[in-house]
C-alpha cells in the first residue's frame, strides 16, 4: 500500500466509498481530502471531508489541529457523491501539509499527495500523485510544473482565468492572518517586545535554561509581527511625533544574526492590521487639527481611519500598493478570505450611538482594496466577531441604540449596489446588553446580559429569515466563545458571590463549557471560577483579546493569563483542563510579572511570555513547575547613586521586585542582580541595606547586597491584634455567652510621609489627629482638638522582628537626614509659608535645633544634599490653566488672563549648619515656570513648565467648552554659584516623569527610563 486516494462503491453498490492508504509516518500535519471542479462557479469549487463532520464546502483539514499520522493500510470513508458536469475538471484529492500550511499556497506544502481524476478532461491536467492520465494533445498546457501554478487554477475556478483571484468566502482564497507579538518556529522563539522597544530571538531549544539569542532595538513600540518566508516584518506605534506609524523589516542569517532590511513610517497613530495572500492591510488613526470655521478664529479636531496596502518584495522591501481613507475613529477590523470590515463610530453624530460599517473587496488582481458601498446600522458594534462574510452576506449582530429594543443580528447583500438588507432578526433580549457573539456556518451564538447571561441560538439557513432556535439563561455572561464540534468554550465573568460572600459584589474571570448538539436545547456543563474564594475581582487579557488564550482542542486543555491586585503575587497563569468534557483545574502559577502569552513547547510544557520575563513551565501534576526563566526587560523607575555604583530597582505587576547594581561606566548589562518573590511599593538604600517597603499597610524586606541574604518580610504594623480582639459577649434570654472576635483598629491619621532609612532604621511619620497622652492629660482639658500632629514612628530592620521605638513627636512632614544624622522637616506656617526645621532624635523624642520661616509657599519643594538644602521657592501667584465655558465665547469676549509679565522661578539655597541652622547661600531667579527636579552641590535639573493660550476649540462636547493651555516641557540644567548668574549647562527634549528615577552630579545625569533602560547625558 502507498499513500493513496481512489473510489468505489462498497458491497451493497449503494454509497460510494473513498478508501485511503499511507505507507509513511509523518509528524504534525495537516491532512486533506478534497473533492474539487476546477471549472466551477465559486462557491461549488471544493468539498472537504472532516472527520466527524462528513463533506462540507470549502477547503478545510480532516482535523483542527496538526496531528502525527501512522502508516495504514486502508481507511474507508463513505462519500457524498458529486455529479462532475460535462467537460468540467473535477478530482479526489489526498494531501498532507505540514501544520498551518495551506495546500493553495504552492506544491512546496505539499508532503504527500495523491490526486484521482474524476472525469476526462480532468485526466488531461497533471498534478503530483495524479492516478490517472489522458493525453489531450499536443497543446495541452500542463499548469501545476510551477510552484505558484495550483494557485493560478485553484483560486480562479474557470479557464480561461477571469479577473477574480479567490472563488469563495468559505475556501479556496489565499490565507488570512490576524498577526500576533510572536512567532514560534523550531526552538526559537519571535518577540515583539513593545514596552522593550526590541524584537527579541530567544532560544528555547534547553527548557530549564532559555536564552536570548538575538536582539534589536526598534524605534517604536512592536505591536505586531509577521513572519513572511526570510523577512520578519513588525509594525509599530510611536506615541510620539507625527508619523504614528513605525514599520521594519528585519532579516536573520545562519549564524543568527539580525540585519535591518528597511524602516519606513506611515501617518497616523497604528492600530491593528490584517495580512490576505502577499498583501499586509495596516490600519492607523490620525487627528488634525483643522482651521475651518468661517469667519472665527477657531480650530476643530478631525478624525481619520487610513487603511494602507503594502506588499513585501523579494529583496524584503515594503511598497505601498493603494491606499484609502475614512472619517472617524477607534476602528473595529476584521478580514475575510475576500473581504476586509472596518466598522466604526459615525463620525456624523457626537454620541456613539450607531456604527458606520464599510467593507473592502479583496479578490480583484488589479485593485486589492475596491471600497463597497458604505453601510450605517442604529447600533455598536463590540467586536470582531460580530462581523462575519458568508456566500457574499455580511452578517453583523449589533446593539441598540437604547438598550430597551434590544439587539439585532441583520445580513446585508454585498453585492448589490446599496448593501441591500437580506434578513434580520430584531429585539433579541430587550432590556439587556450585548456581549459575545461566534459565528460557525450558518449558525450565530450570541451572548446578553443584564442579570443572568442568555446564550442565544440563531439560525441563519436561511438569510432572508433567521431565526432564534434555542436559548440558555446562566449568571455572569461571556465576552469570547470559541467552538469545537458540539462544544462552545468560553471566557467571560462570573458575578456570583459564593455562600460566605452573601451580598457582596464580585467580577471573576471564569471559564465555561457549553453543549451546543441540540441548538433548541443548549446546555451547561460546566463552569470553573479561578481565584473563587480568594479574591472579588479578577481580570484577564483574554477578556478582550483572544490571542492570550491557548485554546488546545486535540491536547484538551487551555491557558490565560489572570490579574488581580487582591493576591500577593498579582499576575498568574490559569491552566485548565478539557480531557473530561468538563472544564478542571489543572494548575495556577504565580508570576511576579504580567504575562500577556502562553504557547505549546511539547507534550505537557508551555511558555509563558511577558514583556519582562519568559517562563517555562511543566504542568498536569498539581501546582506548575517552573522549568528556567529568561529576563526580557526591566522597568526601571528607581535609580541612586553610591560611590561609583549605580542602584537601579525594576517593577513587576505589583511594585519594585527586582534590584540591579550598575557602574556608572557600564548601563547596559548589570554587575549584579536580585530578585524577590514580591513586589513592593517602594525601595530605599542604607549602605549595603536594600529596603523594600510597602506603604500600607506597613510592611519592610531587607536585602543585604554584600552577602545576597533575604530576610523574610517583617510587618511593622498590626491589622488585627487576636489576643486582644476576642470579647465576652454576655448572653441575651437563651442564647448561651460567645466570644467575639473584633478587628483591631489603629490609630487614625490623615496623611504618612515617604519612608527615610538611615543605620538600619526605617523611619515614617504619620500626620494624626491629636490625642494627649496620660500625662499630658494633667495639663490639656477635655476637648476636641481639631488640630493635627506628625508622629515620627521608627523601627530597626536589622534586628529580627524589627521592634519599634517610641514615637516622636516632629514638626511637620520629614524630608531627610543631614550629613550629621540630624532630621530636616517641613511645614506650613499659618499664614501659608514654608518653615524648615533641623531636628536631633534621642531616645523618646526628637528635639528642635533649628528652624526658619522663609517668604515662600508652605508648599515649596525642598530637596537635601549633605549639607545644603535647596528650595523651589513658589509664591502664591495665579498659574493659568484650562478655562471652561458653558458655551462657546462670543466674538468680543477676551480670555481673561493675569496682567501679562513675563513669569520667573526663584531657587534658593541654605546651608546645614548645627551651630547656626539654616543659612543663606545664594538665590537665583530663571525665566519661566520651572519645577527642581533633581540637585547636586552647585548644579540642578528644572522642568520647564511654559503656558500660552491656543484659540477657543470645540472638543466636541456640547455641556462645557474647554480653552486648552498649550504646554511646552523638557529639562534644563543649570550651574549656580552664589553671586552668579545661572549657567545653562544642558537642555533635555523630554523629562522623566519620576523624580526617584534620576541621579544627577556635577557633569553629568543619569534616568531610569522604564523599559527603555537607563540613559546618560554628559556635558
Amino acid at each position: 500500500f502507498a499513500w493513496k486516494v481512489n473510489l468505489q462503491s462498497d458491497k451493497s453498490g449503494d454509497t460510494p466509498q473513498v478508501i485511503v492508504s499511507n505507507d509513511r509516518e509523518m509528524a504534525k500535519v495537516d491532512l486533506y481530502l478534497v473533492w474539487f471542479d476546477l471549472d466551477a462557479k465559486a462557491d461549488k469549487v471544493f468539498l472537504s471531508w472532516r472527520f466527524q463532520w462528513g463533506w462540507q464546502t470549502g477547503i478545510k483539514s480532516v482535523f483542527d489541529v496538526p496531528v502525527d499520522i501512522p502508516s495504514f493500510e486502508s481507511y474507508n470513508i463513505p462519500f457524498q457523491e458529486k455529479i462532475c458536469p460535462q467537460d468540467h475538471r473535477c478530482f479526489l484529492a489526498f494531501l498532507a501539509t505540514p501544520g498551518g500550511k495551506s495546500p493553495l499556497n504552492g506544491q512546496k506544502n505539499w508532503q504527500a499527495t495523491s490526486f484521482l481524476p474524476l472525469s476526462l478532461s480532468a485526466s488531461c491536467e497533471r498534478f503530483p500523485g495524479q492516478q490517472f492520465f489522458l493525453s489531450c494533445g499536443d497543446n495541452a498546457i500542463n499548469r501545476f510544473t510551477e510552484v505558484a501554478g495550483i494557485d493560478d487554477v485553484a483560486m480562479t475556478g474557470a479557464a480561461p482565468p477571469a479577473e477574480k483571484e479567490a472563488v469563495s468566502d468559505e475556501g479556496g482564497a489565499p490565507e488570512t492572518e490576524k498577526p500576533d507579538i510572536f512567532k514560534l518556529l523550531d526552538h526559537q522563539l519571535l518577540y515583539a517586545n513593545g514596552q522593550a522597544k526590541r524584537f527579541q530571538v530567544i532560544d528555547i531549544a534547553d527548557l530549564s535554561n532559555p536564552r536570548l539569542a538575538g536582539w534589536t532595538a526598534l524605534a517604536g513600540s512592536p505591536r505586531e509581527l509577521y513572519v513572511l518566508g526570510d523577512y520578519y516584518v513588525l509594525l509599530q506605534t510611536n506615541y510620539m511625533g507625527k508619523d504614528g506609524t513605525y514599520l521594519t523589516v528585519l532579516r536573520q542569517d545562519a549564524a543568527g544574526n539580525l540585519t535591518t532590511v528597511q524602516e519606513m513610517t506611515l501617518s497616523g497613530r497604528f492600530i491593528e492590521s490584517r495580512r490576505r495572500g502577499s498583501f499586509i492591510y495596516s490600519v492607523t488613526e490620525q487627528f488634525d487639527s483643522v482651521k475651518d470655521c468661517g469667519d472665527k478664529d477657531c480650530v476643530e479636531a478631525q478624525q481619520t481611519i487610513n487603511i494602507t496596502v503594502l506588499r513585501l518584495s523579494e529583496t524584503g522591501q515594503l511598497e505601498e500598493v493603494d491606499k484609502a481613507e475614512l472619517p472617524g475613529y477607534s476602528p473595529t477590523i476584521a478580514i475575510f478570505p475576500d473581504h476586509l470590515i472596518i466598522a466604526n463610530h459615525n463620525p456624523e453624530e457626537r454620541k456613539w450611538r450607531s456604527t458606520q460599517v464599510q467593507a473592502f473587496d479583496l479578490s480583484q488582481v488589479v485593485d486589492p482594496l475596491v471600497t463597497l458601498p458604505l453601510l450605517k446600522v442604529p447600533g455598536q458594534i463590540p467586536s470582531e466577531f460580530h462581523l462575519s462574510v458568508k456566500n457574499q452576506q455580511l452578517r453583523v449582530v449589533y446593539g441598540p441604540e437604547d438598550r430597551k429594543d434590544g439587539s439585532t443580528l441583520a445580513i446585508y447583500d454585498l453585492t448589490s449596489p446599496e448593501m441591500a438588507l437580506v434578513g434580520e432578526i430584531s429585539k433579541i433580549a430587550p432590556g439587556e446588553d450585548l456581549f459575545a457573539t461566534r459565528f460557525v456556518d450558518n449558525r450565530a451564538f450570541v451572548v446578553t446580559f443584564e442579570r443572568k447571561d442568555p446564550l442565544w441560538v440563531i439560525d441563519l439557513t436561511d438569510p432572508t429569515n433567521p431565526s432564534i432556535l434555542g436559548e440558555l439563561h446562566v449568571p455572569g455572561w461571556s465576552e469570547k466563545m470559541f467552538f469545537h464540534e458540539d462544544r462552545l468554550f468560553a471566557v467571560g465573568i462570573d458575578d456570583q458571590p459564593l455562600e460566605n460572600e452573601d451580598k457582596r459584589w464580585v467580577r471573576r474571570v471564569a471559564l465555561s463549557l457549553f453543549d451546543v448538539k441540540d441548538p433548541t436545547q443548549p446546555t451547561l456543563i460546566n463552569r470553573f471560577t479561578p481565584l473563587a474564594g480568594e479574591v472579588a475581582y479578577s481580570w484577564s487579557q483574554a477578556l478582550n483579546d483572544e490571542r492570550a488564550l491557548l485554546l488546545n482542542w486535540e491536547d484538551a486543555f487551555a491557558a490565560l493569563p489572570i490579574e488581580s491586585h487582591e493576591t500577593e503575587a498579582g499576575s498568574h497563569l490559569q491552566i485548565v483542563s478539557l480531557a473530561n468534557d468538563k472544564v478542571e483545574d489543572a494548575g495556577l502559577l504565580e508570576s511576579p510579572v504580567p504575562i500577556q502569552r502562553s504557547l505549546s513547547i511539547e507534550e505537557n510544557v508551555l511558555a509563558a511570555l511577558g514583556d519582562q520575563a519568559l517562563l517555562t513551565l511543566r504542568w498536569g501534576t498539581g501546582k506548575p513547575e517552573v522549568l528556567g526563566e529568561l529576563e526580557l526587560a526591566t522597568n526601571l523607575t528607581w535609580l541612586t547613586l553610591q560611590k561609583n555604583d549605580l542602584w537601579a530597582a525594576a517593577r513587576g505587576n505589583k511594585g519594585f521586585n527586582r534590584l540591579y547594581r550598575f557602574t556608572t561606566k557600564e548601563v547596559e548589562t548589570p554587575a549584579q542582580r536580585w530578585s524577590l518573590p514580591k513586589g513592593y511599593n517602594g525601595i530605599k538604600m542604607d549602605g549595603s541595606l536594600a529596603v523594600f517597603y510597602n506603604h500600607y499597610p506597613l510592611t519592610v524586606q531587607v536585602l543585604e547586597v554584600n552577602t545576597g541574604k533575604l530576610s523574610p518580610p517583617q510587618p511593622l504594623e498590626k491589622t488585627k491584634e487576636p489576643s486582644e480582639g476576642i470579647v465576652d459577649v454576655e448572653p441575651v434570654d437563651d442564647v448561651e455567652k460567645v466570644d467575639v472576635e473584633l478587628e483591631y483598629i489603629p490609630d487614625v491619621w490623615y496623611d504618612r510621609s515617604q519612608p527615610l532609612v538611615r543605620d538600619g532604621w526605617f523611619y515614617v511619620a504619620e500626620q494624626r489627629p491629636f490625642k494627649p497622652t496620660l500625662e499630658q492629660a494633667a495639663f490639656v482639658p477635655e476637648q476636641e482638638y481639631p488640630q493635627p500632629q506628625w508622629i515620627l514612628r521608627s523601627w530597626n530592620v536589622k534586628v529580627e522582628g524589627a521592634p519599634e521605638a517610641s514615637t516622636r513627636s516632629i514638626p511637620g512632614r520629614p524630608l531627610a537626614f543631614d550629613k550629621n544624622g540630624h532630621l530636616i522637616t517641613q511645614e506650613m506656617t499659618e499664614k501659608g509659608q514654608l518653615r524648615l526645621n533641623l531636628l536631633a532624635l534621642e531616645v523618646d523624642n526628637a528635639r528642635l535645633l533649628h528652624s526658619r520661616t522663609l517668604s515662600c509657599g508652605g508648599y515649596s519643594r525642598v530637596f537635601s544634599i549633605d549639607k545644603a538644602v535647596y528650595v523651589n521657592c513658589e509664591e502664591n501667584r495665579y498659574q493659568p490653566g484650562p478655562i471652561y465655558y458653558s458655551r462657546p465665547p462670543e466674538e468680543s469676549q477676551e480670555p481673561t488672563t493675569q496682567e501679562s509679565q513675563e513669569p520667573t522661578t526663584q531657587l534658593l539655597k541654605l546651608k546645614v549648619n548645627p551651630g547656626q541652622g539654616f543659612t543663606d547661600e545664594g538665590s537665583w531667579h530663571l525665566s519661566g515656570y520651572q519645577n527642581l527636579r533633581a540637585v547636586s552641590d552647585d548644579v540642578v535639573l528644572m522642568a520647564s513648565n511654559h503656558w500660552y493660550y491656543r484659540p477657543w476649540m470645540d472638543v466636541g462636547v456640547k455641556s462645557a467648552m474647554i480653552l486648552p493651555p498649550y504646554e511646552e516641557s523638557g529639562c534644563n540644567i543649570y550651574q549656580l554659584r552664589p553671586k552668579k548668574e545661572p549657567v545653562l549647562l544642558k537642555k533635555l527634549e523630554t523629562c522623566p516623569y519620576n523624580d526617584e528615577g534620576l541621579v544627577l552630579t556635577g557633569n553629568q545625569v543619569w534616568m531610569a527610563e522604564g523599559f527603555a533602560g537607563i540613559k546618560a547625558v554628559s556635558w
